[in-house]
Protein backbone atom coordinates (compact mmCIF):
# COMPACT_ATOMS: atom_id res chain seq x y z
CA UNK A 1 0.00 0.00 0.00
CA UNK A 2 1.53 3.16 -1.42
CA UNK A 3 -0.14 5.37 1.25
CA UNK A 4 1.41 3.59 4.16
CA UNK A 5 4.92 4.38 2.38
CA UNK A 6 3.85 8.51 2.54
CA UNK A 7 3.08 8.72 6.04
CA UNK A 8 6.07 6.67 7.18
CA UNK A 9 3.73 5.77 10.52
CA UNK A 10 4.43 2.02 11.55
CA UNK A 11 1.33 2.48 13.90
CA UNK A 12 -1.11 4.30 11.45
CA UNK A 13 -1.77 0.62 10.53
CA UNK A 14 -3.39 -0.17 13.51
CA UNK A 15 -6.03 2.47 14.13
CA UNK A 16 -7.03 2.27 10.35
CA UNK A 17 -10.64 2.03 10.26
CA UNK A 18 -12.77 0.83 7.12
CA UNK A 19 -13.63 3.20 4.67
CA UNK A 20 -15.12 3.09 1.66
CA UNK A 21 -14.08 3.32 -1.60
CA UNK A 22 -14.46 6.71 -2.12
CA UNK A 23 -12.78 7.62 1.07
CA UNK A 24 -9.13 6.92 2.46
CA UNK A 25 -8.34 6.30 6.00
CA UNK A 26 -6.36 9.14 7.67
CA UNK A 27 -5.31 8.03 11.56
CA UNK A 28 -8.48 7.53 13.01
CA UNK A 29 -10.61 8.72 10.41
CA UNK A 30 -12.13 8.68 6.77
CA UNK A 31 -11.40 11.41 4.20
CA UNK A 32 -12.64 11.85 1.00
CA UNK A 33 -10.57 11.26 -1.92
CA UNK A 34 -10.57 14.54 -3.41
CA UNK A 35 -6.73 15.29 -3.05
CA UNK A 36 -3.86 13.13 -4.81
Amino acid sequence: ALYLLLLGSPRYTLATPQCKEEEYPVGTECCPKCSP
